[in-house]
C-alpha cells in the first residue's frame, strides 16, 4: 500500500472516531439547545398589547388588568399595582430563552416544581398573559437558581402547560406569588424633618400635642408637660413625627366598606413647616388597623426658616428668590391634590409598628422623677425625706443663737 492510500485511510479512520465520540456524548448527556432559542418568539412584538396577567398557585389565584393605561389588581377593586413589577414580568417572559431539556416524567415534576398548580402541595406558579381576551403566552414556572453562564441572571425550570417536556431556561422572571405583594404599597412619604407639629386625639379623650419652632431644631417639645417630667426617650417624639415617612400599606379596601365611629378612632394631624396638613384616622377592627387619610394646604401654617439679619453690603432677596417662595407654595398645593386623589375612595390597612407609635399615651412618652428615700436637696444639701419616707419641712430662714458680748 503506497503512502497516498495510507493517508486516505488515516483520514477516514479519524473521521470515524470523531463521529463515534459525538454519538456517544449525545447518548450520555442531555441535549443542549444551540443558540438559546426564545421561549415565546412572537411575544416581544406584541408585548404592548398585553392587557391581562393571570397568576395561579396552589394557594392564590388573581389577575392584573390594564384599564385605560392603568394596571390594577382585579381582586382588589382595580387598586393600582407596582408598575415596575408588571414591566419585569412582561419583559422577562419575552426575553426568556431555553437552555436544556429536563424531565418529561410527571412523577419528577415536583423536584423541579413544574407540576400542575391544581394540587394542594404544588409549589409551581402558572403565569398567563392575554391580549384582548386571547392567550399570547402561558408558562409553568418552577425552581430557580443563579445562572452559571451569567450570575446576574437566573436559571429557571419551566414547562408549558400543554407539553410534557420540562426545560431549564435563562433570564429574569420575578413573579410575586402573594396577591398583596403586587399592590403599589406606598401610601404617603412625608419626611419627619418637614413635620412642625403633631396633634393626636385618642378615643378615650386624651389629647397630645408636640412641636418644634424651626426645621433646624433637633428636638420636639411636648405640650402640657407635668412638673419634674422628662421624655422617656430623646427620640420618642421624633419617631411619632416620622410615622408618615415611607408609610406603606399591608392591604386596601374600598372606603364604603369601613365605618369610622368617632368615639372609637385615633385621629392624628401632621402639619409641616411648608403648610402641608395630613390627617390620619385609625380604627382598630378585628385585629387590623384601618386608616383613612386626607390632606390640604394650610397657608397660615407655613413657617419660614429663620435667617440672620444681613450685614451692610450683603446680598438681599431678589425677585427671582421671592418667586421661588411662590413656587414652593404651588408645589405643596399640588402635593396635597395628588395625595387626595390617591386617598379618595380607599381605606388602608397599616402595619402594627406604625400604629403603635400613634397609639402612645402621655404616660408612655414621659417619665416623672421623684426624690428617693434619703435623697438630698440640691439647694441645701439636706435630706428631703425622713427614714420612713415622710417629707421633711426645711425652714426658709435659719435661727442662729444670740451671742452676748
Amino acid at each position: 500500500m503506497n503512502n497516498k492510500n495510507l493517508t486516505i485511510l488515516a483520514i477516514i479512520t479519524l473521521i470515524g472516531i470523531i463521529v463515534a465520540a459525538v454519538l456517544t456524548q449525545q447518548q450520555e448527556t442531555p441535549r443542549t439547545v444551540s443558540l438559546h432559542p426564545v421561549v415565546f418568539p412572537k411575544l416581544m412584538a406584541t408585548i404592548n398589547e398585553v392587557d391581562e396577567v393571570t397568576i395561579n398557585t396552589a394557594q392564590e389565584n388573581f389577575t392584573l388588568l390594564r384599564e385605560q393605561d392603568q394596571w390594577g389588581l382585579k381582586e382588589k377593586y382595580q387598586y393600582p399595582v407596582a408598575l415596575d413589577k408588571v414591566r419585569k414580568v412582561l419583559l422577562g417572559m419575552a426575553e426568556l430563552t431555553l437552555l436544556e431539556e429536563k424531565t418529561a416524567n410527571p412523577e419528577l415534576y415536583p423536584k423541579l416544581e413544574v407540576e400542575d398548580t391544581l394540587t394542594k402541595e404544588a409549589k409551581s406558579t402558572l403565569l398567563t398573559l392575554k391580549a384582548k381576551g386571547q392567550t399570547v403566552a402561558t408558562l409553568i414556572i418552577g425552581r430557580d437558581q443563579t445562572a452559571k453562564i451569567d450570575p446576574t441572571r437566573r436559571e429557571i425550570y419551566i414547562r408549558k402547560p400543554d407539553e410534557q417536556q420540562s426545560w431549564s431556561a435563562f433570564g429574569l422572571l420575578p413573579v410575586e406569588k402573594k396577591l398583596t405583594d403586587w399592590l403599589d404599597k406606598e401610601i404617603v412619604n412625608v419626611d419627619g424633618q418637614r413635620v412642625r407639629q403633631v396633634n393626636i386625639n385618642h378615643p378615650e379623650g386624651e389629647q397630645l400635642t408636640f412641636s418644634k419652632k424651626q426645621p433646624k431644631d433637633s428636638d420636639y417639645t411636648l405640650a402640657d408637660m407635668p412638673e419634674q417630667a422628662t421624655l422617656s426617650s430623646p427620640q420618642v417624639l421624633k419617631q411619632v413625627a416620622n410615622v408618615l415617612s415611607f408609610l406603606n400599606l399591608e392591604d386596601v379596601v374600598p372606603a364604603k366598606e369601613i365605618e369610622f365611629t368617632e368615639n372609637l378612632v385615633t385621629k392624628a394631624i401632621f402639619t409641616t413647616f411648608d403648610g402641608l396638613e395630613v390627617t390620619v384616622v385609625v380604627l382598630n377592627k378585628e385585629g387590623k388597623h384601618y386608616a383613612q387619610f386626607s390632606t390640604r394646604f394650610v397657608p397660615e401654617a407655613v413657617v419660614k426658616p429663620q435667617t440672620e439679619e444681613p450685614n451692610e453690603g450683603d446680598k438681599t432677596t431678589t425677585k427671582s428668590e421671592e418667586k421661588s417662595e411662590a413656587d414652593k407654595t404651588k408645589d405643596v398645593e399640588q402635593e396635597a391634590s395628588i395625595l387626595n386623589a390617591k386617598f379618595n375612595s380607599w381605606v388602608f390597612v397599616l402595619p402594627d409598628y406604625k400604629v403603635g407609635l400613634l397609639a402612645k399615651k402621655r404616660d408612655e412618652l414621659i417619665k416623672i422623677e421623684t426624690p428617693k428615700q434619703g435623697e438630698t436637696s440640691p439647694e441645701l444639701g439636706h435630706a428631703t425625706t425622713t427614714s420612713n419616707g415622710t417629707p421633711l419641712e426645711v425652714p426658709t430662714v435659719l435661727n442662729h443663737p444670740t451671742i452676748h458680748q
